[in-house]
């Protein structure tokens, strides 16, 4: 049975307000991505409730907003069995909830909603944070891959009239994707219409304020740039397909510069380097400072010149650390599959190519860029492009009008 766990000396909940429960597999997503959208939740008309396994973000979430948990493992499985426990206490919370609208968000959380909200008849609002790993995986998980996105398809335009009675209602869930290629690829899949009302395009969670108020960057406010100085900074979580061995390949090139890595290891992921791995880079890579997980790291060095790098293969939904970036005036070298149809070349160093190879390449164009007194204009248009177009308030606003809409 869930135990509902709420702040101490929270007010109850207002009866006339609609619940709005959102759903993801981590405690640290919602806080992470979602902060902003709970906060604006509670100065609407609905009453927001978030389910999350526990972790250490859990009593953070807590502050925000009353926070159920969930007993789920986040760890990649292909496993049935290992999912129906997990399922079952999902779906006894959220009938005991009994809430207005479910917005979930990752694979496995909506197509766990996909059921539940299609056997209880609720509205839902699936949110896809990039179709993640298995979008670039080939044979029989490419297969699985597909066949889920299906069933997810499936069972959230179906809805129970009677007890033998089901319907097709397209109307009763909202598809969000955070860029044109997964919405696209998902349109395709089962011949949508790519006009359809039912699939939405909004990018990401939005830049916060705190970014696009800051200060402008070194690259921007000095008129001369010492290309010795600059230092490179990588945010992500350990894992092989977001580029960090990459990442410290080009460290062992460029030696005689400062390398940031703020992320961990991902114990939950066959992807993420090992702990012996992680403590042999840190030992033998003297000009890597390892910082684990840091909230707004980017922050940290706007004294500084720093490149963010971001050489990922992985599945990325929106990476808002590109974003960030540019919003401070940093350059920023990325990878084609990670700008993912956000960013074009006259805003980010696109690399086809990840290795560390490709990776000097781009710092060698940086270079260039700065002794050329070109990389100040880019700069410049480019945060005011992230700034019209990827703030976090106008996420915000669009996802109350959905809730709104639904």
């Amino acid at each position: 049975m869930s135990k509902i766990k709420t702040k101490k000396k929270t007010v109850k909940k207002n009866k006339a307000l609609k619940t709005i429960i959102l759903i993801a597999n981590s405690s640290w997503y919602l806080f992470h991505y979602r902060s902003k959208l709970i906060s604006q939740i509670k100065n609407s008309n609905f009453y927001p409730i978030a389910i999350a396994p526990k972790d250490k973000f859990s009593e953070k979430l807590s502050n925000l907003c009353q926070l159920v948990q969930w007993k789920i493992t986040s760890k990649n499985s292909l496993n049935i069995f290992s999912l129906i426990k997990p399922f079952f206490n999902l779906l006894s919370t959220v009938y005991k909830l009994k809430p207005y609208i479910i917005h979930s968000h990752t694979i496995k959380a909506n197509l766990f909603v996909s059921f539940l909200s299609c056997f209880l008849n609720y509205k839902s609002v699936l949110s896809f944070a990039g179709l993640g790993s298995l979008s670039n995986k080939n044979g029989l998980q490419k297969i699985i891959f597909v066949y889920i996105l299906k069933t997810i398809y499936l069972f959230s335009t179906i809805e129970k009239k009677r007890f033998y009675l089901w319907l097709r209602n397209y109307e009763r869930t909202i598809f969000i994707f955070q860029n044109i290629r997964d919405k696209s690829f998902f349109e395709d899949l089962l011949n949508i219409d790519n006009k359809s009302e039912q699939l939405r395009l909004i990018s990401g969670s939005g830049v916060p304020n705190i970014y696009v108020q800051s200060p402008t960057s070194v690259f921007i406010r000095e008129k001369i740039i010492n290309t010795n100085n600059l230092c490179f900074v990588y945010c992500a979580r350990l894992l092989r397909s977001k580029g960090i061995i990459d990442f410290l390949k080009l460290s062992r090139i460029y030696k005689k510069y400062k390398f940031y890595v703020y992320g961990e290891i991902d114990l939950n992921s066959k992807d993420s380097i090992t702990k012996s791995e992680y403590l042999n880079y840190k030992s033998n890579l003297s000009n890597v400072s390892f910082q684990e997980f840091k909230s707004n790291p980017l922050l940290n060095h706007q004294n500084d010149q720093p490149v963010l790098i971001v050489p990922s293969s992985y599945g990325e939904g929106f990476p808002r650390a590109i974003a960030e970036a540019i919003c401070l005036g940093f350059p920023v070298i990325a990878s084609e599959n990670a700008c993912a149809s956000h960013f074009n070349r006259n805003q980010v160093f696109i690399t086809k190519n990840c290795d560390a190879e490709s990776l000097k390449k781009k710092v060698i164009k940086i270079k260039k860029f700065i002794k050329n007194d070109q990389l100040r204009e880019l700069l410049i248009e480019s945060k005011k492009f992230i700034e019209d177009n990827y703030t976090e308030d106008l996420v915000v606003r669009k996802t109350l009008e959905i809730y709104e809409e639904i």
